[in-house]
């Protein structure tokens, strides 16, 4: 037991953590994964580049895809307990002076 406390306090737990795969279902069956490393702050999808952490907590992990050439942002907030992912996509097109707003909800699940 002392050796634990040892090892909590001199690693603590985001430090030794190992990446968490999550598979997420969209509302018309797709799938698609997502990586989450907390040791390195960053959320993996596909073969792009990690995208980095914005906030994370006990109850919450928030990213942000932030495509500034593309007129458009995206953020995710997966809630940790229900495992509940939730996308708000925001686009701005200054020449026809139009936004498109969606949020939508996933389901994620951890990959075995």
């Amino acid at each position: 037991m002392k050796k634990l406390i040892l090892i909590l306090i001199f690693f603590p737990a985001p430090l030794i953590a190992e990446p968490i795969e999550l598979t997420c279902k969209g509302l018309w069956g797709n799938k698609w994964s997502y990586t989450i490393d907390i040791e390195h702050n960053t959320v993996k999808y596909a073969d792009w580049e990690p995208f980095e952490i914005y906030h994370i907590d006990e109850d919450y992990i928030v990213w942000v895809l932030d495509k500034t050439l593309l007129n458009m942002t995206e953020t995710y907030a997966l809630e940790r307990k229900t495992g509940i992912l939730r996308q708000s996509y925001f686009n701005y097109d200054k020449d026809n002076k139009n936004l498109a707003v969606s949020f939508k909800k996933f389901q994620c699940f951890n990959s075995i």
